[in-house]
């Protein structure tokens, strides 16, 4: 990753570039965006920004905040799981959920177990 000169510039150019440029595949790209916005609206996070800027908003408090962002994530993955359960949504769906949070915070160096 790059060196941080300014940090909140750094992070307001680079998370949602990271992300995006870290998936090869059009297609892919389009549905982990989908699903990364479908978090962001569950939790009530930035709603009136688009989503780079809701991406890096969330990078910048979850790099300060490290508890809050897990605790985001957990709380979102445990309603889809509830959804699985139901039968709503296939257990594949919830998979896919998690491989797109899981990218984002992996490019965002944000650290969730």
């Amino acid at each position: 990753m790059q060196t941080i000169v300014d940090e909140d510039s750094f992070v307001s150019t680079s998370s949602y570039h990271m992300f995006t440029y870290s998936i090869r595949n059009e297609v892919t790209r389009k549905y982990y965006e989908r699903r990364l916005k479908r978090f962001f609206d569950f939790i009530g996070f930035d709603l009136q920004t688009d989503l780079e800027e809701r991406c890096n908003s969330f990078v910048r408090r979850g790099l300060a905040e490290g508890e809050w962002a897990i605790s985001q994530i957990i709380s979102f993955l445990q309603f889809e799981k509830e959804r699985v359960r139901k039968r709503e949504i296939a257990a594949a769906t919830l998979r896919n959920f998690v491989k797109a949070i899981k990218l984002f915070c992996e490019v965002s160096e944000i650290h969730v177990p």
